[in-house]
């Protein structure tokens, strides 16, 4: 901007100077025409009154001494060179030189016009006198009859003189206007682009999206107008740009936070955005997908021939994806060719939302359908057939209606077991389930449990021990604590063989405790442990039944830890036996 002023102030500088030379150089030129046609016309004038005013007869008769007084008379009183020139040419008298040192002037051009009858004027440089000399030469009549010629001359140094004179009060005068002219041109320039200046920061600051910067100009005029349109386009460029922004933020935090991935891939097959669900589910970095065409990043047959069709029929589609790296999932994926505002093809956009969960939950709740009704019938099967047996006349022998009714009995409890934890479990998985917690002592806990157990440890021999402070306390529901130890030990017992050992061991951490019930069991196969926690899921499915588990024990335990914000896990050797770890914490704020 700053040569913008540069080049105004210079334009108008030099506008100014070229008139002021024109100007200087016209005036010079005006006054020295001026000065010269002025001193012309007085020569002429002078000689016309020479002319008129001497009795010329003396000249006829070459009397040349009368002629040189008068000549001399006539210089001296008009500060003209006086010359008297007949009409051969011949000088007769001149007031500076002799005539005789004078050669013949017909030739001269003033005197060729005198000697026509004419005023001769002629300025040309004097060999006589060595000086620029102006000439004017007139008639001289003598009886009507042309005698000669008067010129006078006059040296025009005093012309030169003033004329230089004049051009040293003009350069003066003019150095003023001069510099005051480019003195005000610089403030004029300084006026047009200071305001210029700042609508051009401003404008900067925009392209920086910097808002803030404001142009101060008043008043009225163009300029002013134009600083206070674009104050009024940086506000609403802000505002835009802030409400681009929250839109920019809450879309991307919609993104970021959404369990369903979104791929974005454009028209050339590179992928413009990817959110972090998508590259959890395809078990992919951002740089990994970012800028990257699909078909380098995407190594799933399926995906790519899904892509492939959308591009070339420019339809969506959608179908379940199958992934088998680093772990299987069921993903479904929907995709949709993309469109500009003219209608013209410009990507695919890609949903993914993992379903592994929900089919693994239909499994399970299709497997509990199955397990329930095998688990229902079983007992009412065997209730039925008993049943019926009595009713075709067993019911009139006394042992055998005995050992019937023993059976039956027997039955019915598994079945009255298996519904209440079938209830149990469904008031836990519903959240529906009213825990009352409460400072719980665990020695006194698992001294109730071991009451709870003891005919059973007493029928198999097996040895128990618990290594639980006597002072440590939790906060937790005493009666479901208790549900939870004497799920584990009686599974520890079933599992157990006669004479074998039981025990409790315990960690006591900062905030926190790790309950481990260790038994010298069979142990669980490793295929088999992740699985231990489902609903009616038996390692030894006859020694449960006979045992007349109902294979819902560790999924209640498990669901009971968690509603105490715990968690479980199990460690097992098969053959050498198992632990199951409980981590509950010691006072816990999430009841509050």
């Amino acid at each position: 901007m700053k040569r913008l002023r540069f080049r105004l102030t210079a334009g108008f500088i030099l506008v100014i100077m070229l008139v002021l030379i024109i100007l200087g150089i016209y005036n010079a030129k005006l006054f020295e025409d001026t000065y010269i046609d002025t001193l012309s016309s007085r020569l002429e004038k002078e000689a016309m009154l020479i002319s008129k005013s001497f009795n010329w007869e003396s000249m006829i008769r070459k009397d040349y001494s009368t002629l040189a007084r008068q000549v001399e008379t006539w210089s001296a009183s008009g500060e003209a060179r006086v010359t008297i020139i007949d009409r051969e040419g011949t000088v007769l008298a001149d007031s500076e030189v002799s005539y005789q040192e004078m050669e013949n002037h017909r030739s001269r051009a003033e005197v060729v016009q005198a000697l026509q009858g004419e005023t001769g004027t002629s300025l040309r440089y004097s060999h006589t006198t060595s000086k620029d000399t102006i000439y004017v030469a007139v008639p001289l009549y003598v009886k009507e009859d042309l005698a000669g010629v008067i010129r006078l001359a006059y040296p025009i140094q005093l012309a030169k003189t003033k004329v230089h004179q004049l051009w040293l009060g003009q350069f003066v005068a003019l150095l003023i206007i001069f510099l005051l002219s480019s003195y005000i041109g610089s403030r004029i320039a300084k006026g047009l682009t200071g305001p210029i200046e700042k609508i051009t920061e401003v404008a900067r600051d925009i392209t920086r999206q910097r808002f803030g910067t404001k142009i101060s100009i008043e008043g009225k005029g163009e300029i002013a107008e134009l600083a206070r349109v674009i104050n009024y386009m940086s506000e609403n460029l802000e505002k835009q740009m802030r409400q681009i922004r929250e839109n920019e933020k809450k879309l991307s935090d919609v993104l970021t936070n959404m369990f369903s991935g979104v791929i974005l891939v454009d028209q050339h097959g590179h992928i413009l955005l990817s959110n972090r669900a998508s590259q959890q589910i395809l078990n992919k970095t951002q740089a990994d997908l970012i800028g990257r065409s699909y078909s380098e990043v995407t190594k799933n047959l399926d995906l790519r021939q899904w892509i492939e069709e959308v591009f070339r029929y420019k339809k969506g589609l959608r179908n379940e994806l199958h992934l088998y790296y680093p772990e299987e999932k069921i993903v479904d994926t929907s995709l949709a060719p993309l469109f500009d505002e003219y209608n013209a093809f410009v990507g695919v956009v890609i949903v993914l939302h993992d379903i592994t969960e929900i089919r693994r939950l239909e499994k399970i709740r299709s497997d509990f359908v199955a397990n329930a009704s095998h688990e229902l019938k079983t007992p009412v099967t065997s209730i039925r057939g008993f049943t019926e047996t009595l009713l075709d006349g067993a019911m009139y022998e006394e042992e055998l209606l005995h050992s019937f009714l023993q059976i039956i009995n027997k039955e019915s409890e598994r079945l009255q077991r298996l519904i209440d934890d079938i209830l149990d479990l469904s008031k836990i998985e519903q959240k529906k389930l009213s825990l009352e917690v409460k400072p719980c002592h665990m020695e006194s806990i698992i001294n109730d449990v071991i009451l709870h157990v003891q005919t059973d440890l007493e029928k198999k021999g097996i040895q128990f021990s618990s290594s639980i402070p006597g002072d440590l306390v939790i906060e937790a529901d005493p009666d479901r604590l208790k549900q939870i130890f004497i799920n584990l030990i009686v599974n520890a017992i079933q599992y157990t063989p006669e004479n074998g050992k039981v025990w409790i061991e315990t960690e006591v951490k900062e905030d926190k405790v790790i309950f481990a019930v260790c038994d010298t069991g069979v142990g669980i196969p490793k295929q088999d442990l992740r699985r231990v926690f489902e609903r009616f899921y038996r390692v030894d499915k006859a020694r449960s039944r006979h045992s007349g588990g109902t294979g819902l024990g560790l999924a209640i335990v498990k669901h009971l830890v968690e509603s105490h914000h715990g968690r479980i896990w199990v460690e097992s050797v098969e053959g050498k036996g198992s632990k199951f770890f409980v981590e509950l914490t010691k006072e816990n704020k999430k009841f509050s």
